[in-house]
């Protein structure tokens, strides 16, 4: 549905929000890629990557990068914001990983990357909602603090703004290995988890926008002229998914919690004949009964996200 052409949006990192497009500059953060937290986004986004290159020994711009459409526009969005693309590659060499699974929904990288407590950095980004549950700090600044309800409240109303969007949200996290307990020859294993697993601290969110393909919501319009009922199925978060398929006249009419928001009235009190359109979360799938099923298959339109 959508062209594979990721291009990062924003940037949320240290409780400030940052547009990665200098003409979309929202007037009290310029976007400036030596902020700490961008800064650390850019590094993960090159370093906790398994996207490769067909050769190096040419201009980055004439490389033909092979991975995945969101390793491909971080790594263009790294490039962009960094003096030397290779010489950061090279100047941090990846001790340890643990690649992107649909089951964890993150990719783990440990790099020999120098700091205060130690010669090892840990990296991970990933699913925002399954990132956020590792971590107990927040990066601010320089410093991390503990992360709070008042922290996550900010973090939820940033999903919320970018995904609404219609762009593909990530999240960042980093941990600062101290040598003590990791040093610089230490032997990460992942059958005996000996790498940390937890208490992180949270980097910050990136969003990335794919636009739909040309001719996508024309494709859509003659299938529903036809009678054919189109269903859209995708990893994305529900909101994502929700914001694409409205650009693409794939969702017309509101959903459930839509008319509860538009009319004031409690979720529960909308009844099922006032609502044609409905998203159904990945993990609510499992728990849903006949009749369940039988109610998502009498809308006309319908989203499985994530």
């Amino acid at each position: 549905l959508t062209r594979n052409q990721m291009t990062v949006t924003y940037i949320w990192t240290s409780l400030n929000l940052y547009s990665a497009f200098g003409s979309a500059q929202s007037e009290n953060n310029p976007f400036d890629p030596n902020v700490t937290g961008i800064q650390e986004v850019i590094h993960i986004s090159s370093l906790c990557s398994r996207a490769k290159f067909d050769r190096t020994d040419i201009p980055f711009n004439e490389r033909a990068i092979l991975g995945d459409a969101t390793e491909t526009g971080l790594i263009r969005f790294a490039y962009q914001n960094v003096n030397d693309y290779d010489g950061l590659i090279n100047s941090y060499p990846k001790v340890f990983e643990i690649p992107f699974n649909s089951e964890t929904k993150w990719a783990l990288t440990i790099h020999q990357k120098k700091h205060d407590k130690g010669d090892l950095t840990l990296y991970i980004k990933g699913a925002p909602e399954r990132v956020l549950r590792l971590c107990s700090t927040l990066l601010s600044d320089n410093d991390a603090i503990p992360l709070t309800d008042e922290h996550k409240k900010k973090y939820d109303e940033m999903y919320e703004f970018m995904a609404s969007k219609g762009h593909r949200v990530l999240a960042f996290a980093r941990l600062l290995l101290p040598s003590d307990k990791y040093p610089e020859n230490y032997e990460f294993k992942k059958e005996s988890k000996n790498y940390p697993t937890g208490d992180y601290c949270f980097v910050g969110l990136c969003s990335l926008e794919d636009p739909p393909k040309h001719g996508v919501r024309e494709a859509i319009g003659s299938c529903r002229r036809a009678g054919i009922r189109v269903m859209m199925v995708t990893g994305d978060h529900p909101l994502t998914a929700e914001s694409i398929g409205r650009k693409i006249n794939l969702m017309i009419s509101d959903t459930k919690p839509l008319i509860a928001k538009k009319t004031g009235r409690p979720i529960e009190s909308i009844h099922e004949s006032e609502y044609n359109a409905i998203v159904i979360h990945g993990e609510q799938i499992d728990s849903l009964s006949e009749n369940d099923w039988d109610t998502v298959f009498s809308k006309d339109e319908i989203i499985f996200a994530r």
